[in-house]
């Protein structure tokens, strides 16, 4: 493609006349000279007319169509920047203003960040984001080459937890988890929402604590467990809590006051447990 058919290219696909492009800096006639190759312009104006499209004047001066590879030396930086700082929703951000398109390598940083952004946004309790964003990492790993069976696993397991947010573990049976990681990926998350935690040392000590709680109930110990799980639910305030945990601490605290026989305690845990699954589907 020569440097005046990359140009025409960018303004058809912005909509643009060449009255709209040229602007004031240069005449139609001239503009549409440049376009059929009839003339070349010079630095200046090839400049003026890649600013109009917010791109590097190099991409039109390269042979064939790299275009990824320009944008990327401009913005992938600060996305790799922001990824090594573990600024994920920044990455994922920056990644939705600076492209269109992507290649393998930004594929994998983008993917990657927005897998931790789901997480992070599930864990809040807000799980439209968290669809959007496990949406935009599927998309992204379908078009990379750099896919590892790791980020496959996350998604599995993020997918299941969203797709059944009452009870994970059944949603968890159907996915593919368990066959892609070996190396046991975001193992925490996936032994707590599956409940399978038998011989498991939770190094997050909520988690520790609520799976305590859970065995005391297995065992009938319905008074012990409502003073675990009543010392967990204390802890709520912390930024660091997910809502997905008092979700199902409300549900603990709901079977453990029924069996009691305390069904006004067992009513007002069911109706928190059911507030947060209302914000969860709003």
């Amino acid at each position: 493609m020569t440097l005046g058919q990359k140009i025409r290219e960018e303004r058809r696909a912005r909509g643009w006349t060449q009255s709209e492009l040229a602007g004031e800096e240069i005449t139609r006639n001239m503009l549409s000279r440049i376009e059929s190759g009839a003339a070349l312009p010079s630095l200046p104006t090839l400049t003026y007319l890649a600013d109009r499209f917010g791109l590097p004047a190099g991409y039109f001066l390269t042979e064939g169509e790299d275009r990824i590879a320009h944008e990327k030396l401009l913005h992938f930086p600060a996305i790799l920047a922001a990824y090594r700082a573990k600024n994920y929703k920044e990455a994922v951000r920056l990644y939705r203003r600076d492209f269109t398109e992507s290649d393998d390598e930004l594929a994998f940083v983008v993917a990657n960040s927005a897998l931790y952004c789901t997480r992070d946004e599930m864990h809040r309790g807000h799980m439209k984001k968290a669809n959007e964003y496990l949406s935009l990492a599927a998309t992204l790993m379908e078009g990379s080459a750099y896919t590892t069976d790791a980020m496959r696993a996350v998604r599995a397991l993020l997918d299941a937890i969203l797709t059944n947010v009452q009870a994970p573990r059944f949603a968890l049976v159907g996915s593919n988890y368990e066959a892609l990681a070996a190396d046991a990926v975001w193992e925490e998350t996936y032994r707590y929402f599956s409940e399978k935690t038998e011989g498991y040392r939770f190094g997050d000590d909520v988690l520790a604590q609520h799976t305590a709680a859970r065995k005391l109930i297995g065992e009938g110990k319905y008074t012990d467990a409502v003073k675990a799980l009543g010392e967990i639910e204390t802890r709520r305030a912390d930024p660091h809590f997910s809502v997905l945990v008092l979700f199902r601490l409300y549900g603990d605290l709901e079977v453990c006051y029924k069996e009691l026989g305390n069904f006004e305690e067992a009513y007002r845990y069911s109706s928190k447990r059911m507030s947060l699954l209302s914000a969860f589907r709003g």
